[in-house]
Parts: structure tokens; sequence; C-alpha cells
């Protein structure tokens, strides 16, 4: 039995800004979109059964406020966003939100004098705080690995909402 394959379109630039400039239109979306937003993830809707010739985009914002995540469905040829639900589901970071969680770590004073004008060599991830660490749940982090070299580690826990670094550690073995 022969599989079917679907070449898995890219979104142009122009099609995600657009696909994003109709969801900041969308009146569901407005109350999300008017705070401290990202939207971390614009793909193709590479499967919908119920139309198979459509070019849906798939939107996943997260509400940095209020520590919800928020998917939101485009119809680009319509010009209008056809669902909007709030997920459980932790996206994972988008190279803009890592982007920004390297700098904010590499501005702090310990990871400074722990480099000592070395390059980090980062490796950034989402990051979910232990309970016990006093951190706000609802806020999004990320950890980066400074990894200066092969034999010398430091993590630094960045909240994201509040643009922060919360933690910088020697281990991760608590």
């Amino acid at each position: 039995m022969a599989r079917r394959t679907h070449d898995v379109k890219v979104l142009s630039a122009e099609r995600r800004d657009a696909a994003l400039a109709i969801a900041r239109h969308d009146r569901r979306l407005k109350p999300l979109l008017s705070g401290q937003h990202r939207a971390v993830l614009i793909e193709p809707n590479l499967h919908d059964p119920r139309r198979p010739q459509a070019e849906h985009v798939v939107i996943g914002m997260v509400d940095y406020r209020n520590g919800r995540s928020v998917v939101a469905l485009v119809d680009p040829s319509a010009k209008k966003v056809v669902g909007v639900e709030q997920t459980l589901a932790h996206f994972q970071l988008s190279d803009a939100e890592k982007r920004t969680a390297e700098s904010l770590a590499q501005k702090d004073k310990r990871v400074i004098r722990f480099l000592k004008k070395r390059k980090p060599n980062p490796l950034t991830r989402l990051y979910f705080p232990p309970a016990a660490t006093g951190a706000d749940p609802a806020h999004r982090h990320a950890i980066v690995f400074l990894r200066p070299n092969t034999s010398e580690r430091r993590y630094a826990i960045v909240d994201l909402s509040d643009g922060d670094v919360i933690h910088v550690l020697t281990s991760l073995v608590h």
C-alpha cells in the first residue's frame, strides 16, 4: 500500500505577516493582543480533513500577563480568523524568545562574572521552575545553558514575562 506524501509548504514572511495582521483585527483576539503577548508559532495548517485544499494558517500565541496559550486558525483567502481556542499546552520557545532570554542572561552580573569575557555558547529551552523556587507558575520561563568550554556550566533561569533573570545556578541537581 503506497503512502501519499504531501509537500510541506513553508510560509513566506509576507504570508506570516498577513495572517498575523488578520488575527490582530479579530474581536476575540484583541484582548489578548492588547497586552504583553507574542506569536510564537505561525505555520500552515498541515491537515484539515474537512478542507483538504484549504491553506489556513495556525498561529500560536502566548499571553505573558495571564499565563495562557491561545491558538488561532486564520483563513488568509477570506481574511478572517475561523477559530480561536485557549489551550493548556505550553508552546516551545520561539527564536525571538530564545534570543531575548540569552540577551537577558548575558547582561546579568552573575553571568558576566562567570563568563569572564568568554563566549557563552548558549543553549536555551522552555523551563518550568519547581514550586520551591517561588517563581510565578503563570509566568513563562526559559533556561539558558551557558557553556563557555567543555567543562564549565552555569544555568540562567529567565522569567520572560517580567524580562528578568531570576536565578543563576551552578548545578541542575538540587
